[in-house]
């Protein structure tokens, strides 16, 4: 009897002890419940940190706009995180399961953990967490816009000279359809963009604000932190106040600069990204590819918004960024060659234009023939974007005519009337120089010859929608109202250049009689590129070196709309003073005063996209100075 027992116990103790070194049969059911729980709960986590830090970046609660916090918590999606948490929660399940009979305390932790996670309960709570609550919340506690608030259409045409508009006196026909539709609403016959390039311009109307002031000035660079790449989350847009005060609103943009990696989606409960868009190009289509953004295909996406997602107990606010002006011109059929009879297939893209605007290319070679040719494909663009852009907006305008709708452009194209092709590396007329036009039911239809800004939209958009501007933003608004502006010219400020894209500073004002331009010298990125190379920033003009200053020109425009006459010298003292008055109107900023932004190197598209824009130059190096301009007669 003893002697079995003695057996019995040893028996038992040789089991329990291969238990603890032999794992069980894990139950699958209950470690894949638990990292269902893991990824409702990282999401939860994540998702609630990251909206708490870019709500105190937004300064929303200062703003009373304490629902836009609860309006980004609902749209939230960390997917990444979740999954990394559902497999950690997965992994320590199985071990939890495998070693079930182990008492060690931390695996009895884990077992518990396990039990509590994979409870059916458990995971219902959870998920209502993650991704029910912060949708309830926003939903129940979103506010109302005013009563009858006004829809708001904001259509951005890219890359559009005003001197190639119909209804601004342009020869040929390229905007038939819209130069009627026009006339119907108010027509800006001098409307001065901001900068000469996309990303500065779109802050300005956005924000309200001059470029150096909302800091979105430059172009990232492969491998390098840029100054100014990005729109700081605490500058304020008007679709931004119009969500917090109860719109709908979306954004559409097919151009890199415009999209939520650079901060451009601020105040948008919707917004497609059509440069990263999986459709985005076909091969097997004709030789412009496949873009999902094309006017053709984008207009119907926004109307398939309006009539299916928008909510229709709310006005809708949405931006519409059109990009087919934009270099390579390249219009689809029946377009192609509607105007272009030269028979040439000289083309423009970003290594072409930077080629000229850097020296690599002399403009001397630049024949008639193929200025014609670019100006004709380029009014096959615009023609395009006519014929399909016009009819959109006359069923928008039919089907809701409580709707305000702007139609403007970010910048024009230089076609070398001062050496070059392209934007972005200046501000003469034929860069900011843009069309704009506002319909509205509270507006009469006119047309308005006093020199405005595009400055000038945020409050007008507000004011038309029945929104004020809120009273105390960190950054306040520098634009003017358009609605009921006094019968003169708007004093009118411009600059362009940022960190390293381009280099060189351009500064300029318009009173609507003079413009002065100026040129700093200062580069503000002191990367070695630029030490080595000899002589720095060159001079435009021996005259600069003369007269002890910065480049300098000055234009009387009332006489010389295409800025082909520099009066610096009789006119030097005015060209100083208007500098002055930009100076005395916070307008103005010294070049090395980009060294103060943020920081990123964040692409937001492929190098491909970027380069064929003409917003990457060869291997991604800064860009060289231009030489003296060569003026074209």
């Amino acid at each position: 009897m003893g002697r079995k027992l003695l057996l019995a116990t040893l028996f038992l103790r040789i089991r329990m002890g291969v238990s603890l070194v032999m794992p069980a049969q894990p139950n699958y059911t209950r470690c894949l419940l638990s990292a269902v729980s893991g990824f409702c709960f990282t999401m939860f986590v994540i998702c609630a940190i990251k909206t708490w830090q870019q709500y105190g970046a937004q300064e929303w609660a200062s703003l009373d706009y304490k629902w836009l916090g609860l309006d980004l918590w609902s749209r939230a999606w960390e997917i990444k995180e979740a999954l990394a948490g559902a497999g950690l929660t997965l992994i320590l399940a199985l071990i939890g399961e495998r070693f079930a009979s182990n008492s060690f305390v931390g695996l009895r932790l884990v077992r518990w953990g396990n039990r509590l996670a994979s409870r059916a309960w458990t995971v219902a709570v959870l998920a209502f967490l993650a991704l029910g609550l912060p949708r309830m919340a926003a939903s129940l506690t979103q506010p109302d816009a005013p009563q009858q608030a006004p829809n708001v259409l904001y259509v951005m045409v890219d890359t559009w000279r005003a001197d190639h508009v119909g209804w601004l006196g342009y020869e040929r026909d390229v905007t038939p359809q819209l130069d009627k539709l026009v006339e119907k609403g108010v027509i800006f016959e001098h409307a001065i963009s901001s900068s000469g390039w996309t990303k500065p311009s779109v802050g300005t109307q956005l924000t309200g604000l001059m470029p150096s002031t909302h800091q979105a000035v430059s172009q990232p660079m492969t491998g390098i932190d840029v100054h100014g790449v990005d729109l700081p989350p605490d500058r304020l847009t008007w679709i931004e106040v119009l969500r917090a005060q109860g719109w709908d609103t979306a954004m559409w943009s097919n151009n890199p600069n415009i999209l939520p990696t650079h901060g451009f989606d601020q105040g948008a409960g919707y917004f497609v990204d059509y440069i990263n868009h999986p459709e985005k190009r076909n091969p097997t289509d004709d030789d412009a590819g496949f873009d999902r953004g094309r006017a053709e295909r984008m207009l119907p996406d926004v109307r398939e918004w309006i009539d299916n997602s928008w909510d229709r107990s709310r006005p809708f606010a949405a931006y519409l960024h059109i990009l087919d002006p934009h270099y390579p011109y390249v219009a689809p059929a029946p377009f192609k060659g509607k105007f272009d009879k030269t028979g040439l297939d000289f083309q423009l893209d970003g290594i072409i234009c930077g080629d000229y605007m850097e020296g690599e290319a002399d403009p001397a070679d630049v024949t008639p023939e193929m200025l014609e040719r670019i100006n004709a494909i380029y009014d096959e663009e615009i023609a395009y974007v006519d014929h399909y852009l016009a009819p959109f907006l006359i069923k928008i305008q039919a089907e809701f005519p409580n709707t305000v709708v702007v139609l403007v452009s970010d910048h024009g194209e230089e076609f070398m009337e001062h050496g070059w092709f392209g934007h972005g590396q200046s501000i003469y007329s034929e860069l900011v120089n843009v069309p704009l036009v506002i319909w509205g039911p509270s507006l009469t239809p006119q047309r308005v010859p006093w020199q405005v800004r595009l400055m000038d939209l945020y409050p007008t958009v507000l004011d038309l929608a029945g929104v004020s501007p809120p009273d105390e933003p960190s950054v306040p608004y520098q634009g003017e109202n358009l609605v009921d502006m006094e019968e003169a010219h708007r004093i009118a400020p411009m600059e362009s250049g940022g960190d390293e894209r381009p280099p060189w500073h351009w500064r300029g004002l318009s009173d609507g009689e003079w413009k002065v331009i100026e040129r700093l010298e200062v580069n503000p990125n002191d990367h070695e590129t630029w030490l080595k190379r000899e002589g720095g920033i060159p001079v435009l003009n021996q005259e600069a070196e003369e007269i002890d200053m910065n480049y300098m020109e000055i234009y009387q425009i009332s006489q010389d709309s295409i800025e082909q006459n520099n009066l610096i010298k009789p006119e030097l003292q005015r060209a100083r003073s208007l500098l002055q008055l930009m100076q005395e109107n916070g307008w103005y900023h010294r070049a090395d005063y980009v060294n103060a932004f943020g920081t990123s190197s964040t692409m937001g598209a492929s190098e491909e996209d970027m380069e064929r824009l003409g917003y990457l130059t060869r291997d991604t190096k800064p860009t060289k100075p231009p030489e003296k301009p060569k003026r074209q007669n």
